[in-house]
């Protein structure tokens, strides 16, 4: 199996039970420090540079109108400002970062 599938199969089963894999289901700060280790991990698997995820992340999230100027907040400041729930925010910030490894492997596809 290619590693995107992999990486997406993962961060699925987080979105889909939060709870298994967070302290809590709305513990953002779990969320980040889980996402932080996740992608250590599968940039350091990969064997690629380790700024490429970032630029993937901010692309993602530009897709879905946040933006990466730090004088918007990071993003969940942005996404709070959208009126999300703990969980809510969670939820959006698992999407954008399914995306963001799409973007990361989408020469896998080619």
């Amino acid at each position: 199996m290619s590693t995107l599938p992999r990486v997406v199969e993962i961060l699925t089963k987080i979105k889909n039970r939060p709870a298994m894999f967070l302290r809590r289901p709305d513990d953002i700060t779990s969320l980040d420090t889980l996402l932080m280790g996740f992608e250590m991990g599968v940039v350091a698997g990969s064997g690629r540079e380790d700024m490429r995820h970032a630029r993937c992340l901010f692309a993602a999230m530009r897709a879905h109108g946040y933006t990466s100027d730090p004088a918007a907040g990071d993003i969940y400041d942005q996404i709070r400002k959208r009126g999300m729930s703990p969980e809510m925010i969670i939820q959006e910030r698992l999407m954008l970062e399914i995306e963001a490894w799409e973007i990361y492997f989408a020469d896998e596809a080619e």
